[in-house]
């Protein structure tokens, strides 16, 4: 299947239709990769409006007047980062999209395991449930990357998130299984068709494998670090070394070497959604290249080999530091490569603008501006200075709402179609992207601001002469509230108004 298909317009296959017919509503224990696609969208959404009033809080604290209270702000800070990472920025795609798009592309009728599927579901909205009763119970306070020593005397409920972040991490390996798995089973002959060479699957097929492969190989890295803590937590065993200089160096070098990674597969998810998207609205094939191919391939090593960038000037020595820089700053190459690729693809084709080629377009510019932001956080000199301070989170937010959310939506958008039998109000959701991207902006760009004027992370105490930049980020915040609330009324508009059109037809 060397072609794309247009998914947000094209017919599914008939037995995908036929189980979407014959099952309705959710199911908690359906094997329809459909319907698991919705029970993730439904559980994500909770997670992603929560996620985001925590955010907004965050931003409202320090110009609100009122004295701030660490304790709170540190719990809010830690909540918020742990629910959008793990239920919203590292499963969303795979989850949603992944199970709606993957099986189209690749000609199959759903998942190659279904109930390996499902038990990924169940993990996922077990996660996101042990999350809910930590919130409730104790929220953590040691920030969502558990920073040692704070996540060794933390006394707040961090069992409960690390509990969660267990069962998530588990979750992760089964989802990014069954995808590869999809992936090889469609290249086998069958139904009467023939087999089919890896050079036939479009790049969206191995954006995703690429994707699951880093996902399933690094989330045991961070059940392995996962179980450190809690021993070195409960006393059963001096497992980060705690009683000796240097533990919080050792526990953020096996943290970040499954996060970086998990960071590369999240921006891979998003790389096989959006190419679908481009290629679509440019009425082209979205076809493998041998140069496409190779950057996958280059973004999965330099995933793994360079998260040594979060430890660095952190005791490592001097070439340490300039082979994590180079290693970081090489990363950006095959994005660089692809984001080429896909503008002259643009450029020479013929585009049908849609709302989720706007957010296609949003996604660039957000990942560009995030790859540029951290140039700073990857060069020694200067990533002393910034690493620790409100320049990484924006760094980090442009990324991670750039390549999940609005990768997320610039999929959902596309799709919508034939997942929801439903036509998309263009209108609607233009002026739902066009306020996600003026509010990321708005909110990110004072944070890069306060970084560099010095102001750390994790506390609501502004340094001096910030007032005026945190306040717009406040602004910003609200917009992407604003945003994220229109895109999600929006979608389901459609569909309200379009089971509202035919009830009529069928009255008449």
């Amino acid at each position: 299947m060397s072609s794309s298909t247009d998914i947000g317009v094209a017919k599914a296959g008939s037995a995908a239709r036929a189980s979407e017919t014959t099952e309705t509503g959710l199911g908690l224990f359906t094997l329809d990769s459909n319907r698991l696609a919705r029970m993730y969208a439904l559980v994500m959404g909770l997670a992603l409006v929560a996620g985001i009033f925590l955010a907004f809080g965050l931003a409202l604290q320090p110009v609100s007047g009122a004295p701030a209270d660490p304790e709170a702000y540190r719990r809010m800070y830690t909540m918020h980062g742990l629910a959008l990472v793990f239920l919203v920025a590292l499963p969303a795609i795979p989850g949603v999209l992944g199970n709606v798009m993957l099986p189209r592309l690749v000609g199959e009728e759903g998942m190659a395991w279904p109930r390996l599927n499902l038990l990924a579901f169940h993990l996922f909205a077990t996660g996101a449930l042990l999350f809910l009763v930590a919130f409730l119970a104790a929220p953590a306070d040691t920030g969502w990357s558990l920073e040692v020593p704070f996540a060794i005397s933390s006394t707040s409920g961090i069992a409960w998130s690390l509990a969660a972040m267990l069962s998530l991490a588990c979750s992760f390996v089964c989802s990014g299984a069954n995808v590869i798995a999809t992936v090889v089973q469609s290249r086998r002959a069958g139904d009467g068709r023939a087999a089919r060479s890896w050079s036939e699957l479009p790049f969206s097929a191995w954006a995703f494998s690429a994707a699951a492969f880093v996902q399933a190989l690094a989330a045991p890295i961070l059940v392995v670090a996962l179980v450190l803590l809690f021993a070195q937590r409960s006393g059963a065993a001096d497992a980060i070394g705690a009683s000796t200089p240097g533990a919080d160096l050792r526990f953020d070098t096996w943290f970040w070497t499954w996060g970086h990674p998990a960071f590369g597969a999240m921006l891979l998810a998003a790389l096989a959604v959006v190419s679908e998207v481009f290629a679509s609205s440019a009425g082209r094939k979205n076809t493998a290249t041998v140069g496409s191919v190779s950057a996958l391939a280059a973004i999965v090593v330099l995933s793994f080999a360079g998260a040594g960038v979060h430890v660095l000037g952190r005791g490592a020595s001097a070439g340490d530091d300039a082979g994590a820089s180079a290693l970081g700053l090489l990363t950006g190459v095959p994005f660089a490569y692809l984001v080429t690729t896909w503008l002259f693809q643009l450029a020479g084709g013929a585009l049908r603008v849609t709302t989720g080629l706007a957010y296609g377009l949003v996604f660039l510019v957000m990942l560009c501006a995030g790859g540029m932001a951290g140039v700073f956080l990857v060069l020694p000199p200067t990533a002393a200075y910034l690493q620790n301070t409100c320049f990484a989170t924006a760094q980090f937010h442009y990324l991670a709402v750039g390549a999940a959310l609005v990768a997320l939506l610039a999929g959902v958008y596309h799709v919508w179609p034939s997942w929801a039998r439903a036509t998309v109000r263009e209108g609607g959701g233009m002026l739902a992207c066009f306020l996600l991207f003026i509010g990321v902006h708005i909110a990110f760009v004072p944070t890069l601001l306060l970084g560099y004027l010095g102001q750390p992370r994790r506390t609501g105490a502004l340094v001096a002469g910030a007032d005026d930049l945190a306040l717009w980020s406040a602004v910003g915040s609200a917009l992407v509230i604003v945003a994220v609330v229109l895109a999600g009324w929006n979608l389901l508009a459609s569909v309200l108004y379009s089971a509202s059109d035919e009830a009529g037809k069928d009255g008449a």
